[in-house]
């Protein structure tokens, strides 16, 4: 079965769409992820919580910023 052009790009326009889409996903996975991380190291510097996570040496310093 031979496709014409249109379908082939139709095909390909589809394809590209699909990734696309999965990076941005993926950004906004990372970015939230981040945001948690620094929301963490603000409480526990803060001392509003005890640090459960045991990351805090490791993740957060004096500011609570990465």
């Amino acid at each position: 079965m031979k496709l014409a052009l249109n379908e082939k790009l139709a095909y390909g326009g589809a394809i590209f769409v699909v990734v696309l889409l999965i990076g941005m996903v993926g950004d906004m996975d990372y970015q939230d992820e981040l945001a948690e991380e620094q929301f963490y190291c603000e409480q526990v510097n803060g001392g509003h919580w005890p640090d459960y996570k045991n990351i805090g040496a490791e993740v957060c310093n004096d500011s609570g910023k990465r």
